[in-house]
């Protein structure tokens, strides 16, 4: 008797495990194994034709291996003035989806969404016409439906380029990280609430950055409760800032896209702020991205597989 539930447990340990890992969903790349150029259409990366991001694989720089993505804006200022404000961007390959119960696009047991890269920042200050110099985002999103991609925008702004009456970076804080969130449920205008992760990135140098989201089910009332966690490291992995901030996953679409409804995440944009042609915006390297099966889905999972061994010791 003792060594059959033995046996059974250790067989519902091997079943958990595999069946946690096959729940979990993950794409990382150093970009080794891409040919220089386009990051479009090696390892499913992706770009909407309008979109006026550009991914290319470049050796010029690296942090992990010998190559690294390079992004920039489009070569034409006369594409840039046609398609900048698009919401379509440039993409990362698709994973399972991460999402609440009943949001669009399925999500397999997953609940949480975790994103690291290496990011190196531009060699020096960028011409940038945005008003508040921002350069580039690096946001959650969707792959699928119509409207926009972004979930909430982490955005990299140029503190030199600030050019706001509110004067919200100077040239002393150089490169800024910033999260960016929908304030409430129906907000119509989408308003956005900011702030900054860290200030005073060094131009030209390599930094980790880590995304963290867990989904919560449900709305909290009038209060958002889905959870972003956005943390910056230097190449000796000191903590130079971290932000948290509660989210509203249908405030920014309520009155501008008409969808109310929570989306699942399954990827993460880059997204251009200038519109000013042939711009670098930063290299990418060591992209790792996942979706983290939800601990009540894992504990149904083994509650359901407990109940089987004990029908099967039973027959």
């Amino acid at each position: 008797m003792a060594r059959s539930h033995a046996i059974a447990i250790a067989a519902l340990a091997s079943v958990f495990v595999t069946s946690s890992v096959q729940a979990q969903s993950a794409y990382s790349t150093g970009f080794e194994s891409m040919s220089l150029g386009s990051v479009v259409g090696q390892e499913d990366w992706n770009r909407n034709s309008n979109s006026a991001t550009l991914g290319t694989v470049t050796n010029a720089q690296s942090f992990t291996g010998s190559q690294s993505m390079e992004l920039t804006t489009l070569s034409s200022q006369t594409d840039m003035d046609n398609l900048f404000g698009v919401i379509d961007s440039l993409r990362t390959p698709v994973i399972n989806a991460a999402g609440e119960f009943g949001s669009v696009g399925n999500p397999v047991m997953a609940n949480q969404m975790k994103f690291s890269y290496w990011y190196r920042t531009p060699l020096a200050s960028v011409d940038t016409d945005d008003f508040f110099g921002a350069l580039v985002e690096i946001d959650p999103s969707r792959s699928f439906g119509a409207g926009a991609s972004r979930y909430a925008g982490v955005f990299v702004y140029d503190g030199a380029q600030d050019q706001s009456n509110g004067q919200y970076y100077t040239a002393a804080d150089k490169i800024v990280l910033e999260l960016d969130t929908p304030l409430q449920y129906g907000d119509g205008n989408a308003n956005w609430d900011f702030g900054a992760v860290v200030k005073g990135l060094d131009y030209g140098t390599w930094y980790n950055i880590q995304y963290d989201l867990t989904l919560v089910n449900g709305l909290a009332g009038n209060s958002p409760n889905d959870v972003f966690s956005v943390s910056v490291f230097n190449t000796s992995n000191t903590l130079l800032g971290s932000y948290t901030k509660s989210t509203w996953e249908v405030g920014m679409k309520d009155g501008r896209w008409g969808n109310t409804t929570a989306w699942a995440l399954d990827s993460i944009s880059f997204r251009t702020n200038t519109k000013v042609a042939g711009q670098s915006l930063g290299f990418i390297d060591g992209v790792q991205l996942s979706t983290v099966p939800e601990p009540a889905s894992m504990l149904a999972l083994s509650g359901g597989l407990l109940a089987l061994l004990r029908r099967r010791r039973q027959k």
